[in-house]
């Protein structure tokens, strides 16, 4: 996976040295989703599952999506294994918003 980020143009790839720090990477991913609620009063949450290889190529493309439809995107993922959780942020008090979202 390290080689696929750099290939990509990942300038910053940091990999677990041990249990201790696997288990501190893990409680980020894990409140990944809390914490998107801290900067967005609602998300839709999609699943998708990717080739890795493609990982960098599927990012950029959300990234297009976010200014095409004026909404913001917090991705959260199990590199590894291409699982892809991104989460599109808005306000469902705003019709227009959830038009977008959806």
């Amino acid at each position: 996976m390290e080689a696929v980020l750099r290939s990509s143009g990942a300038t910053d790839v940091q990999v677990s040295a041990d249990e201790a720090q696997r288990l501190k990477f893990w409680s980020g991913r894990k409140n990944a989703f809390p914490a998107s609620g801290r900067i967005s009063p609602d998300y839709m949450c999609m699943d998708s599952t990717i080739p890795r290889k493609h990982l960098a190529t599927i990012l950029l493309d959300i990234q297009q999506m976010e200014k095409k439809y004026g909404l913001r995107c917090a991705n959260v993922f199990h590199a590894g294994d291409g699982n892809l959780h991104p989460l599109i942020l808005f306000d469902a008090n705003d019709p227009d918003q959830l038009q977008r979202c959806e």
